[in-house]
């Protein structure tokens, strides 16, 4: 599946999380703004890439078994940021993640 199969998804509230926003950043990146407490932060986030690496069942001789790479930037580590800088660094984050220079929990 690529891009051209890819549809588009609107800006979104995720279930179970109040004041948080999904949306689609590319093609293959989704990116989640959320607040979470900080103990619970690292295990909510690996339930989330739990949840996605699901196997899902095309038809009945298909199935799609995504991979999913995690960032995330906490405002506090990242003092005098805005949005945007915030998001940078989540996509730092994402990209040592994906290229295995750093370990997601």
């Amino acid at each position: 599946m690529g891009p051209k199969s890819s549809s588009p998804i609107p800006s979104a509230r995720p279930r179970g999380c109040p004041g948080a926003c999904a949306a689609r950043l590319s093609d293959d990146e989704f990116g989640v703004a959320v607040r979470l407490p900080a103990p619970a932060a690292l295990e909510e986030l690996a339930a989330l890439r739990d949840q996605l690496q699901q196997p899902l069942a095309l038809d009945h001789s298909r199935i799609l078994k995504p991979s999913v790479s995690i960032g995330f930037a906490r405002a506090g580590d990242l003092p005098g940021e805005d949005p945007s800088g915030l998001l940078r660094g989540v996509d730092k984050a994402m990209y040592e993640v994906k290229t295995a220079r750093q370990v997601f929990p």
